[in-house]
């Protein structure tokens, strides 16, 4: 298993899912969604991130080592970033970040699911359609 960013904060290394981000997106098998924005259209970076989610970035499934520089990243793409809190993080907080990388998880699993079901009806309707043939 892929090993954690160095700077990843602490309450993220017991999350199932923000490992599973941090290796699914390195081999490739987690596409992410595109950035988003907050009321003032500035882009919101959740805390551990550490892939761009910028169309056609190489940073896509290469990792930075912390969020900080995934920001600054970000930025010299002339995009504006949202600001991120100061002081300790609330429990609040963090479990909306542990959500935000469960959700990724769950969107990309209905996503293969539909992928899934399509195929399984294409299946049928050809089977259906061999079967008039026949007749």
């Amino acid at each position: 298993m892929q090993t954690l960013p160095r700077g990843a904060p602490a309450f993220l290394s017991n999350c199932a899912a923000y490992k599973r981000y941090i290796q699914d997106v390195a081999n490739g098998s987690l596409t992410l969604p595109p950035f988003q924005q907050n009321a003032d259209g500035a882009t919101i970076i959740a805390f551990g991130e550490v892939y761009c989610r910028l169309p056609d970035c190489e940073h896509r499934k290469r990792a930075f080592s912390a969020t900080n520089n995934l920001r600054a990243h970000v930025e010299r793409h002339g995009v504006a970033v949202a600001p991120t809190a100061s002081g300790r993080i609330t429990q609040a907080q963090k479990d909306a970040v542990m959500e935000f990388y469960k959700k990724l998880f769950e969107d990309s699993d209905s996503s293969e699911e539909e992928v899934e079901d399509e195929a399984e009806d294409d299946e049928e309707e050809e089977e259906i359609k061999d079967e008039d043939e026949d007749q």
